[in-house]
């Protein structure tokens, strides 16, 4: 195994590498692009994904509607803008543009409209337009979208140590399971229906977040559970372990993700850990589980950010009751009423 994957790491970051280099040899961009999805902001700010030249890339733009043209959404629209290539924190390549000519907009009417792409722009115009000054925390609780936080809100979050809550992870998944399983039994429906509908649903939800790799740890180990007999998956490291295997073949950048190494990291810590808080009173499981947790995130924050987050130990005991037991089904109620 570590040979395996000595060699397909060694070829994958061998062609990343050259693939980046020639993008940034020349990174002035003039030409024309498809905008796979469009999320515009109160400050003139949008981000999104935009396609050039058969490639998906995610773009940002500071000054759109502060000219003299319409505000408007151009979910797959082709226009040709001008901008150029750069590098992000995570060291992915972004598209930067600087400018749309929106004259030059069509319909791109050679590709079939991504439904979910389209559903989650309506959520996020119904969500500006509605959604009051905060709708910002809404959405990055609902999608784990944080670009539309300001800043300062990112650093409070950093500071506190709570910013693992914003990430889609296990918490809203588990939660819309128990939506689920909770209103189809109501309903008197068949077990084996009801899984079905999660089967359907749990991916469903990973193309609203983007695929992003705590949620996809989450669902793959949902659906893993619900659709594999237990003589299969005995011990809840099997899952975890398989899961890893499975997101890594396809998707392998996610490795250098620092999202996918708290997830898989801090999960494994738990996972351990539970012998050992099995039989605790529910308070002091709680307790433990948030020091294992502090424990498995701070390997990961001391390397990344050189910093560890003390008071996430404290703030991690009021927080995460409530932003699982309150914040996150208040946004899904925001989320159900925005259709209307």
């Amino acid at each position: 195994m570590p040979i395996i994957s000595a060699t397909y790491y060694t070829s994958y970051l061998h062609n990343n590498n050259l693939e980046t280099q020639t993008l940034l040899a020349h990174p002035e961009i003039k030409q024309h692009g498809t905008f796979i999805s469009f999320k515009s902001h109160h400050n003139h700010k949008v981000v999104g994904t935009i396609q050039l030249n058969n490639q998906h890339f995610s773009f940002y733009h500071y000054n759109y509607g502060q000219q003299k043209q319409q505000k408007i959404d151009l979910t797959h629209f082709n226009c040709h803008i001008k901008g150029y290539f750069h590098t992000s924190k995570a060291n992915d390549v972004v598209v930067i543009v600087k400018q749309i000519d929106v004259k030059s907009c069509h319909k791109d009417t050679t590709k079939l409209p991504n439904i979910f792409n389209t559903h989650k722009n309506f959520i996020y115009n119904q969500m500006e337009k509605y959604g009051g000054k905060e709708y910002g925390r809404v959405l990055a609780l609902l999608f784990g979208d944080v670009h539309l936080l300001s800043v300062d809100q990112l650093e409070d979050v950093k500071r506190i140590g709570i910013y693992h809550l914003l990430a889609v992870s296990g918490s809203h998944i588990v939660s819309i399971i128990i939506i689920i399983q909770m209103t189809c039994t109501a309903l008197r429906i068949p077990i084996p229906v009801i899984k079905c509908l999660l089967c359907i649903a749990l991916p469903c939800y990973a193309f609203y977040v983007d695929f992003v790799p705590s949620a996809l740890r989450a669902i793959i180990s949902a659906l893993l559970i619900i659709l594999l007999p237990r003589k299969i998956l005995q011990h809840p490291i099997d899952i975890l372990a398989t899961t890893f295997l499975i997101v890594l073949l396809l998707f392998p950048a996610y490795i250098y993700d620092i999202g996918f190494q708290f997830s898989f990291l801090i999960t494994l810590f738990i996972l351990l850990g539970k012998p050992l808080i099995a039989k605790d009173y529910p308070l002091r499981t709680f307790w433990h589980l948030n020091i294992i947790t502090f424990l498995g995130a701070f390997i990961i924050s001391a390397v990344h950010f050189n910093e560890i987050q003390w008071v996430g130990l404290i703030a991690n005991l009021f927080f995460i009751p409530f932003y699982t037991f309150l914040l996150f089904p208040l946004a899904i109620v925001c989320f159900l009423l925005s259709h209307i």
